[in-house]
């Protein structure tokens, strides 16, 4: 886990040979994206509250939990994985419970500036239960309607030397 700029992070994940991982939906999702290649896995939208979308969306959210290096834990709620493997322009939800302060959070000179999506905004905003405007939560969410798999096409990063797309 990469802290960025923002409270914000990336995570480079792979799924382990284990066999949690096919019965988890997100390690079915990893498994995936790595065996078509790789790439942008998606985006996940940080909630206070997961009740209204567990009641718009119609399921329960499920508990997630993980063990730092530190040995502490960090729990969480997630709902939308699913969506997110069947439609992945979707963004998942998180929840978080508890432990979130004992990941690495000290301000990075790197800032997500944009993300590239390939898809539909008015699919995103049905998912999300509002409006996007060209900003959401600080980050240009610029949707692109290029043909192929829907996604994240790119993320745009603002470092100390400029400009990264990636």
């Amino acid at each position: 886990m990469l802290p960025l700029a923002d409270g914000r992070y990336l995570q480079v994940t792979e799924a382990l040979e284990h066999p949690v991982t096919e019965k988890m939906p997100y390690g079915q999702a990893v498994r995936a994206r790595s065996e078509d290649g790789g790439g942008w896995f998606g985006w996940v939208v940080s909630v206070p509250d997961m009740m209204p979308i567990e009641r718009r969306v119609g399921h329960k959210a499920i508990d997630g939990a993980v063990q730092m290096p530190t040995g502490e834990w960090i729990r969480w709620r997630q709902l939308g994985m699913r969506g997110m493997i069947a439609d992945p322009q979707l963004p998942y939800f998180i929840k978080w419970e508890f432990g979130r302060e004992t990941m690495p959070d000290e301000p990075k000179p790197i800032r997500l500036i944009e993300l590239i999506v390939v898809g539909a905004r008015l699919r995103v905003e049905q998912w999300l239960g509002t409006t996007v405007s060209e900003y959401f939560d600080g980050v240009r969410l610029n949707f692109s309607s290029q043909s192929g798999q829907p996604g994240i096409a790119a993320a745009i990063f603002e470092t100390d030397d400029g400009l990264v797309r990636i």
